[in-house]
């Protein structure tokens, strides 16, 4: 995935002494600081560690670039209105746009990203306080295709 986007600053550290110093510190729910972690063998879950950048190109590659026409992005299983890829959730709404999302949370951290592929956009957030933030880029990409 890094090298078909050329991102060269994501890396995926699965020993906690490998996580940057440059890194953001994660705070948990109640305030407390996080301890940097990999989430070890788990690290391709939720241990890469990437910029907005990274992100953004990461956006772009499934928007019109390499992963366009990823198989993930095609439906697996269906559920509660929505349908799931190999990575993405899937979901026809917003007047009609064809929504890919992906979010996630590890101790200290949150992200979001959403794809809007029927106009070409996409929304990001991140945080270091330790809290879900699917619902903030859900209400982004909605103010985004409604043009607020």
């Amino acid at each position: 995935m890094f090298e078909p986007l050329g991102l060269q600053t994501a890396t995926l550290p699965v020993e906690d002494d490998e996580v940057p110093d440059a890194l953001a510190p994660g705070f948990l729910a109640d305030g407390r600081p996080a301890e940097p972690s990999t989430l070890a063998a788990f690290a391709p879950a939720g241990g890469i560690v990437a910029t907005v950048d990274d992100l953004a190109a990461y956006a772009r590659g499934v928007i019109d670039g390499p992963f366009a026409d990823s198989p993930a992005l095609e439906p697996a299983q269906s559920r509660e209105g929505s349908e799931t890829g190999w990575f993405w959730v899937l979901s026809t709404g917003y007047d009609g746009h064809e929504i890919a999302s992906h979010g996630g949370l590890t101790a200290g951290f949150g992200a979001s990203l959403m794809i809007d592929r029927t106009a070409g956009r996409a929304v990001i957030v991140l945080s270091n306080g330790g809290e879900p933030v699917d619902a903030l880029a859900e209400d982004l990409m909605a103010r985004v295709i409604r043009g607020d």
